[in-house]
C-alpha cells in the first residue's frame, strides 16, 4: 500500500520523483553566475563533453568533501572527475545533489489513545493532518517492516512502521519527541540531507562514484571547472567491482599547497597584520600510496613567497635586490600593501587549484587572521579559499587578534579542499611538551629546521 498525498488526504497516483523541481535561490549564501568571473578566470566550463563519459551517459567522480546547505539542502560533493582534454586526466567538480528525501518512520500503537485499535489507514490520515499542518506539500506514505536496536524499552526490536518520505525542501522538519493518537514514536525526523544521501547510496567514504547527472549546472556556485547536477540521488551509486571484474581505479592524484604566515602584532590597532606568505606546491600526491613505495617522496613543482611593505614606505633598492634570489632560488615577490598581498594570494590558488592545504596551526590562527584580514581589506575572490563561491561572511569571532581555533563557520570556508593540520594532528598522535614545527621536525624526523623570520 503506497499513498502520494499532495495539499490532501486523498490518494494521488503518480510517481513522488515526477514532482516539479525546486529552483534552489543560490543568491541567499552563495555568488550567482556572473559573465565577467566565468570569462576571466574559466571557472566553469561549459563544455558538454564532460557528460556521457560512459555509453549511458554517466560519469566517473571521485568525491572527498562534501557541504549541506542548510537548512533544505542541496548537498555539494567535491572531488576529481574523469577529463580526457585535461593534462592529468581529472579536473575538479562540484556535484550538486537536489531533491534529497527525508525517511520518517511512525511507529503505531497498539491501541489509539481513546482505546480503539489503530489501522494503517487510521495512522496515515493523522500524518495527513500533521502534514498539513507543518506546510509539507507534498509526500508519500507505505507500511514497512523495520528492526529496532537502541536504548527506548517501548519500541518492539522488529514492528511494522508507517515510512514517510518528501524531500527537504517540500517542508520543514518535524519536532522530535513527535507523538499522536494513532502512533507513539517518530524516527529519522532530525537525519540531515548529508546524512541520508551517503547511507541511502551505501558511500562509505572517499571513493569513486559513477553519476549520470541531469545537466551541466547554469549558475557559478563553486570554483570548480566542472559542476553537475543530479535531480535524483539514486543517479548516484558507488563504483564498485562486479564479479570477474577487476577493482576500482586508485584514487587520483591530488594537487597539495603547503602555507606558511608571518605575522606581527599592530600596537595601535592591537591586530595582527601579516607580513609575508609562503607556499610550496605538489601536484602529484599519491593520497593512498598504491603508486608509490615508502622511499618515494612527492616533489615540489612550485613555489612562491611574498612579503608586504609594512610601513607603506617602500623597500630600500638593497632588500628589493636581495628579494630576486631567495632560500632555494625561490624569488620573494614585493607586495606593496597587505590587500596586494592577499590578492597574490588569491591568484596563487585560483592558478593551482591545490585539492589539500597543508599548514601548521592553520586552523587554530592563520585561517582566522586570513578571514579577518581579507575582510578587512574587502577582498573580491576572498572565497577562493575554499570551492564554494560565497557572498556572506561566515561568523568570525570578535576582533582581530586570533589566537584561538577556526569556529565551525570559519572552517566552512574551506569546503571542496582538505585541510591538513599537522599542529592539530601532533597533538593527537605525538606526545611532546612543545609541538612547534622546529620542534616536532627534530623529534619525529631527525632534521634541524631553521626558521626565517
Amino acid at each position: 500500500m503506497s499513498f502520494i498525498i499532495e495539499n490532501s488526504s486523498a490518494p494521488v497516483k503518480s510517481e513522488l520523483n515526477a514532482a516539479p523541481q525546486v529552483q534552489i535561490c543560490a543568491s541567499e549564501q552563495l555568488q550567482s553566475s556572473q559573465n565577467y568571473s566565468q570569462k576571466s578566470f574559466g571557472l566553469v566550463a561549459s563544455a558538454e563533453e564532460f557528460l556521457g563519459s560512459d555509453k549511458d551517459g554517466s560519469c566517473l567522480v571521485y568525491w572527498y568533501d562534501a557541504y549541506e546547505k542548510q537548512p533544505n539542502g542541496p548537498v555539494y560533493l567535491f572531488g576529481k572527475m574523469k577529463d580526457s582534454k585535461s593534462s592529468t586526466g581529472v579536473s575538479t567538480c562540484c556535484v550538486i545533489v537536489e531533491n534529497i528525501q527525508r525517511n520518517l518512520f511512525f511507529l503505531p500503537r497498539e491501541t489509539s489513545t481513546d482505546g480503539q485499535e489503530v489501522s494503517f489507514e487510521d495512522l496515515q490520515a493523522e500524518v495527513s493532518q500533521i502534514a498539513s499542518q507543518y506546510g509539507i506539500t507534498k509526500f508519500e506514505c507505505k507500511p514497512v517492516t523495520r528492526k529496532y536496536a537502541f536504548e527506548l524499552p517501548d519500541v518492539p526490536a522488529e514492528s511494522e512502521y508507517l515510512k514517510m518520505t518528501y524531500t527537504f525542501n517540500s517542508g520543514p522538519q518535524l519536532p522530535l519527541g513527535l507523538s499522536g493518537k494513532n502512533f507513539s514514536h517518530i524516527f529519522g525526523t532530525n537525519t540531515s540531507a548529508l546524512e541520508m544521501l551517503l547511507v541511502k547510496r551505501k558511500i562509505m567514504g572517499p571513493c569513486w562514484l559513477k553519476i549520470k547527472p541531469s545537466s551541466i549546472a547554469g549558475r557559478s556556485v563553486s570554483w570548480c571547472k566542472t559542476e553537475l547536477t543530479v535531480a535524483d540521488s539514486k543517479q548516484i551509486n558507488p563504483l564498485l567491482p562486479s564479479e570477474g571484474q577487476e577493482l576500482p581505479p586508485p584514487p587520483p592524484l591530488m594537487t597539495a599547497m603547503s602555507l606558511s604566515l608571518r605575522t606581527v602584532m599592530n600596537p595601535e590597532t592591537k591586530a595582527h597584520e601579516i607580513v609575508a606568505i609562503s607556499g610550496l606546491i605538489y601536484d602529484k600526491v599519491d593520497v593512498d600510496g598504491s603508486r608509490s613505495t615508502s622511499s618515494d617522496r612527492p616533489s615540489c613543482s612550485a613555489a612562491f613567497s611574498v612579503v608586504r611593505d609594512l610601513e607603506n614606505s617602500g623597500f630600500s633598492n638593497r632588500f628589493s635586490s636581495s628579494l630576486t634570489s631567495g632560500p632555494n632560488n625561490i624569488r620573494v615577490e614585493q607586495a606593496k600593501n597587505v590587500k596586494v598581498l592577499l590578492n597574490y594570494l588569491m591568484a596563487m590558488l585560483q592558478r593551482h587549484d591545490p585539492d589539500i592545504l597543508v599548514g601548521h596551526n592553520f586552523l587554530g590562527f592563520d585561517l582566522g587572521v586570513l578571514l579577518h584580514r581579507m575582510k578587512s581589506c574587502k577582498i573580491d575572490f576572498w572565497s577562493k579559499i575554499g570551492r564554494l563561491n560565497w557572498t556572506q561572511w561566515p561568523k568570525t569571532k570578535a576582533g582581530s587578534a586570533v589566537s584561538t581555533e577556526a569556529s565551525y563557520a570559519e572552517r566552512q570556508v574551506l569546503c571542496g579542499r582538505i585541510v591538513c593540520d599537522t599542529y592539530l594532528a601532533a597533538k593527537d598522535l605525538v606526545k611532546a611538551k612543545n609541538y612547534s614545527l622546529g620542534t616536532l621536525a627534530e623529534s619525529q624526523l631527525g632534521l634541524q629546521r631553521t626558521p626565517f623570520d
